[in-house]
């Protein structure tokens, strides 16, 4: 039987950040069930950075190895900021690694720009962002009808904010912040 490519987009796994920690759990579970052929876009490292040879799956960074090609990027701080989220060279990576399954870990203004790419809708898309202040950003809400695949965890988020928020296309999740620490050490 074929694995399923996965093509998921957030910090380096190895990155001592949330989203870092959360790609090293989840890649490295979904690695040892063996079903999947595993590319993980790491937002703000080099296309070929030296460390993600110690990963098990391949690993490929959202920015130029060209120092002038990231010059130039730079230039604009706007560009520069999406090219460090993966704007940059995602739509090669989707034409390159031809993913059957994209997942997109990050704040909402990290990874919104894929929703409007040709090939979001063709495969199975999943944005998965953090909503973790109030109010919540519009473009958060703005898009939820375009994402199929939408979760978003946060302890703030009261049956209220849900009833006002919510569309058919979106997972909220409410839980208590020690309940999910609990459940993501398990």
């Amino acid at each position: 039987m074929k694995k399923k490519k996965l093509l998921y987009q957030s910090d380096f796994s190895l990155a001592k950040t949330g989203f870092g920690r959360a790609a090293k759990a989840l890649l490295s579970y979904l690695y040892k069930t063996g079903k999947y052929d595993i590319i993980h876009y790491s937002c703000g490292l080099p296309y070929a950075h030296p460390e993600f040879e110690r990963t098990p799956w391949k690993t490929i960074g959202s920015l130029p190895n060209n120092p002038q090609e990231l010059q130039e990027l730079n230039k604009d701080p706007n560009i520069a900021r999406l090219a460090s989220y993966g704007a940059h060279y995602l739509d090669k990576v989707v034409q390159d690694e031809k993913p059957d399954v994209y997942i997109a870990v990050q704040d909402i203004w990290g990874i919104d720009f894929a929703i409007d790419k040709k090939w979001f809708d063709k495969i199975t898309s999943v944005l998965w962002t953090t909503l973790d202040s109030l109010p919540i950003l519009p473009s958060a809400v703005e898009k939820a009808p375009k994402i199929k695949n939408y979760l978003s965890i946060a302890a703030f988020l009261t049956p209220t904010v849900i009833s006002t928020t919510t569309s058919s296309s979106v997972v909220w999740i409410y839980c208590e912040a020690k309940s999910t620490i609990v459940e993501f050490a398990k």
